[in-house]
């Protein structure tokens, strides 16, 4: 069987000669790399249309999977058999119709045995899982199982044969169809009404909050606060607010136009309230209720957000602001926003030796309760959360509830909050520990609901945590200390002090394509950068996508230099000054960006001139729909206004290099 990058069209249309397969041709095609990505068809109903492309990213996928286990293999040393597997593995793709509920039944299976050798249990029964795989016909994850029985015989974990079961049981994880997401909202929805209601009856010891009390009020001195208060600004953020469309919730003058307010939002805001507001003459009565709408996780879960009301998101991204900046003077060794990476080199020190332990929480920020925060919480900064958040939620289904959580995902003070809450109890584990033992001597670190801890603060921790009502996930917590560790914390995931994050699939292109084909093509192109030196064989099939979608079908980027730094976007240099725009209500920078095709929205003459750009520039000038593209260097302007301002470097590694024109534009901080 020769390798997936060189099949030929005839090779594949022999596989996939069933009439199941004959409207998708050309997806087979672009999923082998050997034509462009398809065009979205017309004429379909939205639940016709959702189907074929959830066919289509299935193919898409299926293959790429294909050669990954291709690539694993090989990585460990088993060419031969790589071959093997690989060739049965497309031929058994062929003679199966797409299942989406059956995939992802295998992708828990996965998962789930997968993390059971992570925790060091070689006595897995294979018998009873072969007989699911072979009764439920789960073909697609038999390779796996092969590696999964190479090392439960062996009774040996080496990291290759680790670090290739753990690439092939996750790979597949993040795959998103419309069919399964619609159904796990469905179910979601209940399971979320039900939570609310556990949630309310949670019941606090006054010690314990004594306790919590007296550490956010170090964490969150009230000096500093103050000083925060004086200079509170408030800001908008790009993401729709609760009552208004992906459209209107882009539109800055939307959300300050349909602003609203009420008397305990007058109370609990610092200074002259009013004078915060950009038309305070505009404002309407306010109704404390966010509307709250699924994302996909996972293939088999989904994660809730929630729009906020405009005035509410506004507001809590001032309270956002103040909370970052008074941490970053008292607990920054513990906790740092700005450097998520930190507990990912932790972990990876942690898996070494088993020093470090890595904590997961299961719903995490949904059971802070607001009960807890308003026991625990300092009253000067409690008043302001009060005055900010929302009380009443509306499920999809139209249903609203009252709200016991203090705030869900999607509210602006919601992650701050966790982490200070999460910090607190670390804090209040290391007083039970050592009553001398200081903050100061820990290296613990805390990100969210990601803790990393020393391993002799683990019981003493999950004392706390579970008095505060919060859930351990112990399949994705790493606690023991054994002769072979694996450690996971904020993206990242060690073995035995190697990293060994494994690639995941990407979300639903086909769906991205009808929203944003810009940005498409850059995920695109940043799926073949993540392979470079890693999967030779995934690498080139994606770059072959990328020279079929680019430049051998339609072509979607115009040539304008060649060279042979790969694929990418310049911009040349850009007037650095901010400038305070009372209008937005935000800072603004003149920026280098990648506007929608639309030649009223070229530059005019007069425009063009005072940004000296020539009438050839501005007919080179190629657009991309949605999409902004910024190479900003980190040492010109303040860090964190470069993080906001780059997007992506494009680079694929082959050896044509078109370069973007740009147009001059304001761009908001």
């Amino acid at each position: 069987m020769a390798r997936t990058i060189k099949m030929k069209i005839d090779r594949v249309d022999e596989l996939f000669s069933r009439s199941y397969w004959s409207r998708d041709k050309r997806a087979i095609y672009y999923a082998f790399g050997l034509g462009p990505m398809p065009e979205i068809p017309s004429g379909y109903s939205k639940i016709s249309l959702s189907v074929l492309l959830d066919r289509w990213y299935y193919l898409e996928v299926i293959a790429e999977y294909h050669v990954l286990i291709l690539d694993v293999f090989t990585n460990c040393g088993r060419t031969g058999e790589a071959r093997t597997i690989a060739g049965d593995f497309v031929k058994q793709v062929a003679s199966h119709a797409f299942d989406p509920i059956l995939f992802c039944r295998g992708i828990a299976l996965m998962k789930d045995y997968t993390l059971r050798v992570l925790h060091g249990d070689l006595d897995v029964r294979l018998k009873p899982l072969s007989s699911i795989i072979k009764q439920e016909d789960i073909w697609f994850i038999r390779p796996w199982f092969t590696l999964l029985k190479q090392i439960i015989v062996k009774q040996d974990q080496d990291i290759l044969e680790i670090c290739a079961l753990r690439q092939l049981a996750e790979y597949l994880g993040r795959t998103k169809f419309e069919s399964t997401f619609n159904q796990l909202s469905k179910s979601a929805e209940d399971k979320y009404v039900e939570s609310e209601q556990k949630f309310s009856e949670f019941e606090y010891s006054e010690d314990l909050a004594r306790e919590l009390f007296h550490e956010i009020s170090e964490i969150l001195p009230k000096d500093l606060w103050e000083t925060e208060m004086a200079n509170f600004v408030p800001s908008n953020s790009g993401g729709a607010p609760a009552g208004a469309t992906r459209e209107e919730g882009g539109n800055m003058w939307y959300k300050y136009s349909h602003m609203s307010a009420d008397s305990r939002l007058f109370r609990g805001l610092p200074g002259e309230p009013k004078s915060l507001f950009p038309l305070p003459h505009r404002l309407t009565k306010l109704v404390r209720m966010c509307e709250l709408c699924a994302v996909p996780k996972t293939a088999n879960s989904i994660r809730w957000i929630s729009k906020e009301p405009p005035v509410l998101s506004y507001l809590q991204h001032g309270v956002q602001r103040a909370m970052v900046r008074v941490l970053k003077s008292t607990v920054r060794e513990h906790l740092d926003f700005s450097d998520s990476a930190r507990s990912g080199r932790m972990a990876v020190e942690g898996s070494l030796f088993g020093e470090y332990a890595t904590i997961d929480l299961s719903e995490a920020s949904d059971s802070i309760t607001w009960k807890l925060v308003s026991m625990i919480f300092p009253q000067y900064v409690r008043t302001l959360l009060w005055s900010t958040r929302s009380d009443w939620v509306k499920l999809p289904s139209k249903r609203v509830i009252r709200m016991s959580k203090f705030a869900p995902m999607g509210s602006a003070t919601c992650f701050p909050v966790e982490s200070i809450v999460f910090l607190a109890c670390v804090r209040v584990a290391l007083r039970r520990y050592n009553s001398t033992h200081s903050i100061r001597n820990s290296k613990c670190l805390v990100y969210g609901d990601d803790l990393v801890v020393e391993a002799f603060l683990v019981p003493d921790l999950l004392k706390v945590l579970e008095e505060c009502h919060f859930k351990v996930n112990n399949d994705k917590s790493f606690t023991d200390q054994q002769l072979n560790n694996f450690r996971e914390a904020c993206g990242e995931e060690a073995y035995n002090g190697r990293s060994i994050k494994p690639l995941r699939v990407s979300r639903n292109r086909y769906s991205a394509v009808q929203e944003n084909p810009g940005a498409a093509i850059s995920s695109l192109v940043d799926r073949c950068n993540s392979t470079i030196e890693i999967f030779d064989e995934l690498h080139s099939l994606f770059l072959r996508r990328c020279k079929q979608t680019l430049y051998e079908g339609k072509p979607l980027l115009h040539w304008l230099a060649w060279g042979d730094a790969g694929l990418s976007t310049v911009s040349l240099p850009f007037n650095r000054n901010r400038i305070w725009n009372i209008h937005l209500w935000r800072f603004k920078i003149r920026t280098l960006a990648i506007a929608p095709l639309d030649e009223k929205l070229r530059p005019s003459h007069e425009y063009s001139e005072k940004w000296g750009l020539s009438q050839i520039d501005i007919d080179e000038i190629e657009f991309f729909d949605r999409l902004k593209n910024l190479n900003i260097v980190e040492s010109e302007v303040d860090p964190w206004l470069a993080e906001k301002l780059n997007a992506y470097r494009l680079r694929i590694g082959s050896t044509i290099t078109p370069i973007l024109s740009f147009e001059t534009t304001w761009g908001l901080c």
